[in-house]
């Protein structure tokens, strides 16, 4: 009986206020990271970018552009917007929860895997495309572009012939 009686009164609560995503950057600081490992990015950047770096971790931030190049990288509650391509990865892996990207391409991908959950993703050309063939595990996603329009779960292959 107690159980029943604090579901329903937790069902019956408001719901905690949604924390906010950061807005899109409008810094001039450009962030790099060249053959180093656990490198932390944080805050506001016109770009990223990562050059044969382990175990990066992008957290509450915003950037403009994000290239990723063989390197693993983490992305947390962060927001890519403002370039034509946001965000380009070669030879590389990427995990993200939270992650919104607003561009023409969001994702321009070479032989790279990608992990995202909870993502949000719009794209007037392009979600994800691929010069070289990637694969791309969705959780729970948003993706809206010219090839695909709602929620995104399970393993994708995307190539140059199949872009999202």
């Amino acid at each position: 009986e107690r159980f029943t009686a604090a579901l329903l009164a937790a069902i019956a609560a408001p719901l905690p206020a949604a924390i906010g995503l950061p807005e899109p950057s409008t810094s001039d600081r450009v962030g790099i990271c060249d053959d180093e490992n656990d490198k932390v990015f944080t805050g506001a950047w016109d770009r990223i970018e990562l050059q044969d770096c382990k175990r990066v971790r992008i957290h509450d931030a915003t950037i403009r552009h994000l290239s990723v190049e063989d390197s693993d990288v983490t992305i947390e509650h962060s927001r890519v917007q403002g370039g034509p391509i946001c965000i380009r990865l070669k030879d590389s892996e990427l995990t993200a929860t939270g992650l919104v990207v607003r561009a023409p391409v969001a994702f321009d991908l070479e032989s790279s895997r990608l992990d995202l959950a909870g993502a949000d993703v719009e794209a007037s050309q392009a979600a994800f495309r691929a010069s070289e063939s990637s694969r791309a595990l969705f959780s729970a996603c948003r993706v809206v572009s010219p090839y695909t329009a709602g929620s995104l779960h399970g393993l994708r292959q995307v190539t140059e012939e199949r872009p999202l």
